[in-house]
């Protein structure tokens, strides 16, 4: 049985390689010595050792020692907590570091940037630990490069001295550090990357590099975008070029709730807000289905429109006002800036993964056959991905926070894209636990459900009452989702929604409707929006489903549901069909066919006890289209040409981001203080 020490010594040396010649050990085998320390004075003379194991010890730090011959190091199953030692190893191409329970996965990606000579950890290849960095690197470097462009660019000029050039230097490592977008980067390897991007970039501005026009961080390009240097400035800027014109401020309310995440997988994909040949009725060369051919309601009702009353909720806070920062053309077919044809269908925040009821400010965009990954801190495009089909359009997309399959239980986001689909199936998926390694993912399908004689465009998954919701292009569906095993082929519910008419209107019409706006709001709620229709209907589907008023039951079974909503918000009457209402946190948030967003505070709507209520509430605020006044794009960015087709927010309600009908994906950015300044004045 092994003697346990405490200490690495000479004694203990002789006594397994039968020698004290420090110098000529070439490999030394100390593993299951129970070991603390490892005295510097004693490895600094092991000038011609490759092999050193140490496994099964009780070692915390490794010694700030160089040895420049060691090629195989074996520290498992010991208590160390960092892996800086590797960088006094320069020829170290082995590393076999678990069973330390303070070492995890991303201290393997810190152990290669801190030793490039590794090849081999815990007898796994590092390659795909490079693919890791190069992503990291990639998404850093814009970032980087995205800062140094908009706040140093020109600060660097051939005429600077070297005084001025290392402070300017030194400046922009401090803002990089100092900035707050850049406080994500919490893992000791980003910091690292990060570190050696500051510093590249750095040099590049010093040689010349970064002058060079065609020198730009992948993206879109500048003539094809508006941003702060460009042409959309605050209004409130003397610079300013783009201008919003003034608002009128609408009637307060409050903050909205949090809508869970639809989880999907990337392929296959279900239909979600994928239309038949996505083509607005009013472009289409069929004709339109007339509405004697259409089916009737058998559980109909008429609300009574009010215009906008004294309410309790016209007494909360307004909503804060928004600036337009960013108008961005990066959808283009073969990367054109004039193309005005492409349609940026939708756009979505990528959820924390540490808490995916909240958002990070990166945005995903689709339209025509291109993905985009945008930061909205600095407008950049960070990534883009384009189908090789030249068939192929992406009608919609939806994030989802999984756990990697790895022993550290780690998460990550995976990002879903679909195009059009017109077979009439809601297809549900397991996809399983992905391996990132090598970017399998093992998915089996799961169900195939049936919106009958109508395509689905949007799905919600409302919690409380475990019920699956499809608006579709005739109507709303639901399937009882409280157990997948049985969920059931047809739908197990139709939910009719009100039709809304003046008191000078007689018979409503019964027609169905192409429910082409569906959200999940908190507590069980949803909003709703139809073609035609200037109103949203906010709804609480578990307790209509528990409500004995307004339901029969056809002959398939299916229960008919005439919805009762608890709120109703003004909107504006329009035939443009397909344009979708996003919410987050407090907000909801939808587009027109004039480029307007329209803004609505519904948490106390949707935490207030439900009551039907036929008042028609008034937007918390309308966003207006900016008028453009000079710029690139002022061609492309007329009133009368802009279609929002869909918007979303950050859970901080920092930033809303909409895409529209002629080729734009446009960022907005809260005013600060803005809500501050409205309650001094009221």
């Amino acid at each position: 049985m092994k003697n346990e020490v405490k200490t690495l010594t000479l004694d203990l040396i002789g006594q397994v390689e039968g020698s004290q010649r420090l110098p000529t050990i070439k490999s030394l085998m100390l593993s299951d010595y129970s070991l603390e320390e490892l005295p510097m004075g004693i490895l600094k003379h092991m000038k011609n050792l490759k092999v050193l194991d140490l496994s099964r010890n009780k070692i915390k730090t490794f010694p700030d020692v160089t040895l420049k011959t060691l090629e195989t190091l074996n520290v498992s199953e010991n208590h160390l907590e960092s892996v800086d030692f590797v960088r006094n190893l320069p020829n170290l191409k082995e590393l076999v570091m678990e069973g330390n329970p303070s070492l995890h996965s991303k201290h393997k990606v810190e152990a290669v940037l801190k030793c490039p000579s590794l090849l081999k950890i815990d007898d796994d290849n590092v390659s795909y630990i490079h693919k890791q960095i190069q992503c990291m690197r990639e998404k850093w470097q814009n970032q980087v490069q995205a800062k140094f462009e908009v706040l140093f660019e020109e600060k660097f000029t051939e005429k600077m001295t070297d005084d001025e050039f290392l402070h300017t230097v030194t400046e922009f490592k401090n803002t990089i550090k100092a900035d707050a977008l850049f406080a994500s980067a919490t893992s000791e390897a980003e910091k690292i990357i990060i570190d050696q991007v500051v510093q590249e970039t750095s040099e590049d501005a010093r040689s010349g590099k970064l002058f060079n026009s065609n020198h730009r961080a992948p993206g879109t390009p500048r003539s094809a975008r508006l941003s702060r240097k460009l042409s959309c400035n605050s209004p409130r800027s003397p610079s300013a070029v783009a201008t919003t014109p003034k608002r009128s401020r609408g009637p307060s309310q409050s903050s909205l709730l949090e809508s869970p995440t639809i989880k999907m997988l990337k392929t296959p994909i279900s239909p979600i807000t994928t239309p038949n040949k996505r083509k607005r009725r009013r472009d289409s060369d069929e004709e339109s289905v007339s509405k004697q051919d259409r089916k009737y309601s058998p559980v109909t009702w008429t609300m009574r429109k009010k215009s906008a009353v004294e309410h309790n909720l016209l007494s909360v806070p307004p909503l804060a006002d928004y600036d337009p920062v960013y108008f961005l053309r990066c959808h283009s077919e073969k990367n054109d800036p004039a193309d005005e044809i492409t349609k940026v269908w939708k756009c979505a925040f990528e959820p924390r993964i540490e808490d995916p009821n909240k958002t990070t400010n990166m945005l995903a965009t689709c339209g025509g056959q291109k993905v985009c990954l945008i930061d909205c801190n600095t407008g950049k495009v960070m990534k883009r991905y384009r189908d090789d089909n030249k068939y192929e359009c992406f009608y919609t997309l939806a994030w989802t926070t999984v756990q990697l399959k790895n022993s550290k239980q780690e998460k990550t986001n995976l990002l879903a894209v679909a195009g059009g689909s017109s077979d009439r199936k809601i297809i549900m998926w397991d996809i399983g636990i992905p391996d990132m390694r090598d970017y399998n993912v093992l998915y089996k399908k799961l169900h195939v459900l049936q919106a009958p004689d109508t395509d689905a465009l949007n799905l919600v998954l409302s919690m409380p009452s475990q019920t699956l919701l499809a608006g579709c292009e005739d109507s709303c569906y639901g399937w009882k989702a409280d157990r997948l095993d049985k969920i059931s082929k047809d739908p197990d519910y139709h939910f009719y929604l009100p039709k809304v008419s003046n008191d000078t209107e007689s018979n409503a019409s019964t027609d169905r409707e192409t429910v082409d706006g569906l959200t999940a709001l908190q507590n069980g709620n949803v909003g709703t929006k139809c073609v035609g229709d200037d109103i949203i209907s906010i709804w609480n589907v578990k307790e209509q489903l528990l409500s004995k008023e307004n339901q029969k039951t056809d002959r398939r079974k299916v229960k008919t549901i005439g919805v009762k909503p608890t709120a109703l918000l003004h909107y504006t009457k329009q035939e443009v069909d397909y344009i979708n209402v996003g919410a987050t946190g407090g907000l909801m948030v939808v587009g027109d066919d004039s480029g307007n967003l329209r803004l609505y505070n519904v948490e106390e709507l949707t935490n207030r006890k439900s009551r039907s209520c036929d008042d028609i509430l008034q937007p918390s605020r309308i966003l207006e289209w900016p008028e453009v006044k000079e710029g690139p794009v002022k061609p492309f960015c007329q009133k009368e040409a802009i279609i929002v087709n869909s918007a979303c927010a950050s859970h901080d309600e920092e930033y809303i981001a909409c895409g529209t009908d002629n080729n734009l994906v446009c960022i907005w950015k809260k005013q600060q203080g803005s809500c501050e300044e409205e309650d001094m004045c009221s």
